[in-house]
């Protein structure tokens, strides 16, 4: 009796469970979706030493175990100590140093998984996007590649690049990286619409696949509405990706800088500022100063790193009565946290003359919580994701006045949103997961059997 081998997709990522960090959740939910959809995932990925011991989270090692999804996990260098005090500032934005520290390892088990099972593709996991160096490898050994990109290369500017001929460098390699690919794949149509004006590729080489929330969800509210006088809680999970150092370096001009800094280049100004909760606080600070009652009824609580900046700023808008941080919390009490809601918290950068294309991965956490989301978003990807669900209340962070009026409104029970199920349903992992199987599939040679005697 002949019984067909499952193809064999090897993921290739820098982050994955047990460690809970940004970009794990996205390659993890594809492979568990994969193995449901016929495909037989495993993953090559750094080994856990001390140094990961904080981002370890137990729930994520408990959901890993029970996936049954192989993991090979290979060791890495240490950073020397040139790159921690020299090389990463020269070289900064131009390559990240994880593929020279993972190299040697890493390829030992790429040829070695090759010798004993028969590869149909690679997927490997962006940023960090030193790991695009396996494109030569891969194409030697003859196995088809996969580049999800979770975040722009070139254009991903949360700092200055070094001069312009650091970026015209990493803008080359980006082409050629995008050119050999024989799929591309990207978290938002912005993103999908950058790249394409960059570089001559296929409009159908580069698909679309957002990240996702968990599974499915088989009811959602149809409404969401505040009751007059009713006390809300807003919440944040996660971080800001804002750096007061690189922010004022991307916003000085040349002649406002350094004398060391003057030949800094940024290919567009990003400002990253847009994704603290300051506008939020701005708006809150007004919405108390006409209305003293709301303050009593308000209060709004964060999980995540803290940054020296942010409880300044709730000084600053003297909204210490109404903030509490908590600090890092697990996965588990993260998700226990935002159903403990009554509204989420999303911000995003603002490009300046342009769009943003970023759509933050804790927004579909957001979505699983069946929580109305609070956006204080700018142009681009995150606000058109927002109006595209029907459950984001969208206020614009550069315009106080009607922000809080908005709030003002949403509070008093005047707005009510309507859920779009359909679109919503698409978001699920588990149609995400077909979406990233039928475009393997595409590229698959005829799968070998096995025969049993």
């Amino acid at each position: 009796m002949a019984e067909l081998t499952k193809p064999r997709v090897l993921f290739i990522c820098y982050d994955f469970p047990p460690l809970n960090t940004g970009g794990s959740r996205r390659a993890f939910r594809f492979c568990k979706e994969l193995m449901k959809n016929g495909f037989d995932p495993m993953v090559i990925a750094p080994e856990l030493n001390d140094n990961y011991a904080k981002k370890i989270d137990a729930t994520l090692a408990n959901e890993l175990h029970d996936s049954g999804i192989v993991v090979v996990r290979t060791a890495m260098t240490k950073r020397t100590r040139y790159w921690n005090q020299i090389g990463h500032k020269l070289i900064f934005n131009l390559v990240d140093d994880i593929y020279r520290r993972w190299k040697k390892t890493l390829l030992k088990e790429l040829r070695n998984q090759v010798s004993i099972q028969n590869i149909s593709c690679a997927f490997i996991s962006v940023p960090p996007f030193s790991l695009t160096a396996l494109d030569k490898h891969l194409i030697q050994l003859k196995i088809p590649y996969i580049l999800d990109f979770r975040d722009a290369w070139s254009q991903w500017v949360i700092a200055p690049y070094f001069t312009r001929i650091n970026y015209k460098l990493i803008f080359h390699r980006e082409r050629k990286v995008l050119e050999k690919a024989n799929s591309i794949l990207v978290v938002s149509y912005q993103m999908k619409s950058d790249f394409s004006k960059l570089h001559p590729i296929r409009s159908d080489k580069i698909k679309v696949i957002t990240n996702s929330f968990e599974d499915t969800l088989s009811e959602y509210p149809r409404e969401f509405v505040f009751k007059k006088n009713q006390h809300i809680k807003i919440v944040y999970v996660g971080s800001f990706y804002y750096n007061e150092k690189s922010h004022h370096l991307i916003m000085k001009r040349w002649w406002q800088k350094a004398p060391h800094q003057i030949f800094q280049y940024i290919p567009k100004r990003e400002n990253w500022f847009y994704r603290t909760p300051y506008f939020f606080f701005q708006a809150l600070h007004s919405l108390f100063e006409a209305n003293p009652e709301y303050k009593s009824r308000i209060r709004v609580e964060f999980a995540g790193k803290i940054p020296s900046w942010l409880p300044q700023q709730i000084s600053e808008f003297q909204l210490e009565e109404n903030v509490k941080l908590f600090g890092f919390l697990d996965a588990q009490k993260s998700l226990e946290l935002q159903k403990s809601a009554d509204m989420l918290l999303i911000t995003s950068m603002k490009v300046v003359n342009g769009r943003d294309y970023c759509i933050a991965g804790k927004t579909f956490e957001y979505i699983q919580a069946k929580k109305p989301i609070l956006g204080f978003v700018t142009e681009g990807s995150q606000k058109d994701f927002l109006k595209r669900i029907g459950s984001g209340i969208i206020c614009d962070p550069d315009d106080v006045l009607g922000s809080t009026r908005r709030l003002k409104r949403v509070f008093d029970g005047k707005i009510a949103l309507k859920p779009d199920k359909k679109f919503i349903d698409s978001l699920s992992s588990q149609h995400t997961g077909m979406l990233l199987s039928d475009v393997i599939k595409k590229f698959l040679k005829p799968i070998k059997s096995i025969v049993n005697e």
